[in-house]
């Protein structure tokens, strides 16, 4: 049915000859009642519509999981290319709305809520900050021999 709809939108844009385009409907329409409504790949369109009814639902929630299922099966059916863009442009909004709150749990900041200081006022780090971390065993046994070479 796609194919011949394509074939004969084609034939206008060419100017073919109007009874060759007018027996190109008619065996559409027929081709269409003899099925009624299965698309090729064998969905009916009540699936499909139903498909495209959980992929606005999904796309208007906050679920990430919920969403890409919703897409996985749309897409499945052969929804709306438009519609599974819209969703995929959500589900991106969505993940980073999910790495900000990940960040913001772990204490991590985000570039926005750091502020941006010279480097001439931030101190410099301090004499323990720059020692080497030595093992306390390791303290003991230069203690022990007087400071001598470990």
């Amino acid at each position: 049915v796609k194919s011949l709809e394509d074939a004969i939108a084609q034939c206008e844009e060419l100017d073919v000859d109007d009874d060759l385009l007018e027996q190109a409907n008619k065996s559409l329409r027929e081709l269409k009642a003899a099925v009624p409504s299965t698309q090729e790949n064998g969905t009916s369109e009540r699936e499909r519509s139903k498909a495209e009814d959980a992929l606005a639902d999904a796309a208007g929630g906050e679920d990430v999981a919920v969403l890409r299922r919703a897409m996985e099966h749309a897409e499945h059916l052969g929804v709306d290319p438009e519609m599974l863009d819209e969703a995929k442009e959500r589900l991106a909004e969505l993940e980073a709305e999910e790495d900000i709150d990940g960040q913001e749990e772990n204490g991590k900041k985000t570039s926005a809520d750091v502020e941006v200081e010279p480097l001439l006022m931030k101190p410099g780090p301090s004499a323990c900050e720059e020692a080497p971390k030595v093992s306390s065993t390791a303290y003991r046994i230069f203690e022990a021999g007087d400071g001598a070479k470990m």
